[in-house]
């Protein structure tokens, strides 16, 4: 039986909130493509009153901060918030506990400082924008935390620097549980892998090494206080890694993923027919809801409504394309295909024809999905032969253009197929001309009315 995307993101949140809820913290790789609804889950899993019975909540997206600071600035700045706030959120008063929360607050505050300094200097500079693994805490906010949480009795100093900061954060993070009659910090982050990979990965470091549980450096005399939900695109956070450690012999991304980690939840793109037939419907009958509310669903938006009903089945089966795995891609090339098909009111229109159906929803894909593409080559001739020339192996470049960076494309490459503008003849793509020409005027036609 084909699961709805509801089905699978409840199925999935289970799995993720039992994994949380454990007796010991963790660091949860939450994995899925861009457009697959991590989001939407961790939406969904902060709502669960088991959750929020159970945890202090911090939620963070670095990608959100890119208008306004540096990824680890931002972070900084946000966790002292949280820490300054928590008075106003205590349920168990200790005016001690509080003091000490409201004190961290100032010193965290303050490192954002010399990285927000170091952000602004590269890009005033036109270096790197972030200066790759700097540390996110210097030694004497490190100092502070630690004079401030560990009282001397407790035994020496741990010699790593490392070490003495996390068993400040533990004393801290445990009273910030502590006050709000929680029994631990969930730390959820979202959108990472849309920064740049620098930043990327000098957050993620820095935040693994300093908050994340550890295996090794559990104590079960003194378990970890925050568990982690790292929300990510796997393949493009592997990207990331290699781009900057591609000078290390032998560096492997998976390897290095594997060693932070300690569980994995996958929330699989969209495969199945049958939820693209589902999205179809939910689409077409939010667009008939939105033109009731204008007064616009005549009769020929009823009628030209019923006739994409009946060829969703086609349609879905026409746009079976791994690249529309993307949900959000999905909705849009639907809403788009509404859009062409479902015009505001205006003299003299005519209905769709369902044989065009499915060839329009496809053009509409290559649109939405690939508008450089179509701007750059399918409306220019003279560009064709360069593509296909560097499709086929028999050309080399390494300008990054829209051509090499789509020669490769497995999935441009069907669509292109599909629409009869090129074919695949003893291996080799060529151009076929006639229906290369014939797409370039229905593009310039899509082009022509706003697609």
């Amino acid at each position: 039986m084909t699961q709805n995307r509801s089905d699978i993101l409840a199925t999935v949140r289970s799995r993720l909130a039992a994994s949380l809820l454990g007796a010991r913290s963790t660091n949860v790789l939450l994995a899925g493509p861009w457009g697959s609804g991590k989001t939407t889950l961790l939406g969904h899993l902060v709502e669960q009153p088991e959750i929020r019975d159970h945890f202090v909540l911090l939620t963070y997206s670095p990608w959100e901060t890119l208008g306004t600071s540096e990824p680890r600035a931002g972070f900084l700045r946000y966790f002292s918030a949280v820490l300054e706030q928590a008075e106003s959120q205590a349920s168990a008063h200790d005016d001690g506990v509080v003091e000490k929360l409201k004190a961290s607050a100032k010193t965290i505050a303050k490192a954002c400082q010399p990285l927000a300094a170091k952000a602004v200097e590269a890009a005033l500079t036109g270096g790197a924008p972030v200066p790759f693994l700097r540390a996110l805490l210097s030694p004497e906010v490190i100092e502070t935390l630690w004079t401030t949480w560990v009282p001397s009795e407790e035994g020496p100093e741990p010699v790593s620097e490392i070490r003495k900061a996390r068993a400040a954060l533990r004393k801290m993070l445990g009273a910030l549980a502590a006050v709000q009659g929680k029994r631990a910090v969930l730390l959820l982050l979202d959108d990472m892998d849309r920064c740049r990979p620098s930043e990327a990965i000098a957050l993620m470091d820095g935040l693994y090494h300093l908050l994340a549980p550890q295996e090794e450096l559990l104590e079960p005399e003194a378990p970890w206080p925050l568990s982690c939900v790292w929300a990510v695109n796997v393949p493009v956070l592997e990207e990331f890694l290699h781009e900057q450690f591609r000078s290390v012999p032998s560096f492997a991304p998976e390897a290095y993923l594997e060693k932070m980690f300690d569980r994995r939840v996958s929330l699989p793109p969209l495969t199945s027919l049958g939820e693209a037939e589902s999205f179809w419907a939910e689409e077409l009958l939010r667009r008939k809801e939105e033109l009731a509310s204008s007064g616009q669903l005549d009769e020929w938006v009823e009628t030209t409504c019923e006739e994409i009903g009946k060829e969703v089945a086609r349609l879905v089966k026409a746009l079976d394309y791994s690249i529309l795995g993307n949900l959000r891609l999905h909705r849009h090339v639907i809403r788009s295909c509404l859009d062409y098909w479902l015009p505001f009111r205006e003299a003299g229109r005519e209905s769709v024809s369902r044989s065009r159906f499915s060839r329009q929803a496809r053009l509409l894909l290559l649109s939405r999905a690939f508008p450089g593409f179509r701007e750059t080559v399918v409306i220019r001739p003279e560009h064709w032969f360069r593509f296909l020339g560097l499709a086929n192996g028999e050309q080399q470049s390494s300008d990054g253009g829209v051509a090499i960076r789509h020669a490769g494309d497995a999935c441009l490459l069907t669509l292109l197929s599909d629409l009869g503008a090129i074919e695949h003849v003893k291996g080799q793509w060529r151009l076929v001309d006639e229906r290369a020409t014939a797409l370039r005027a229905e593009m310039l036609e899509l082009m022509t009315a706003g697609h």
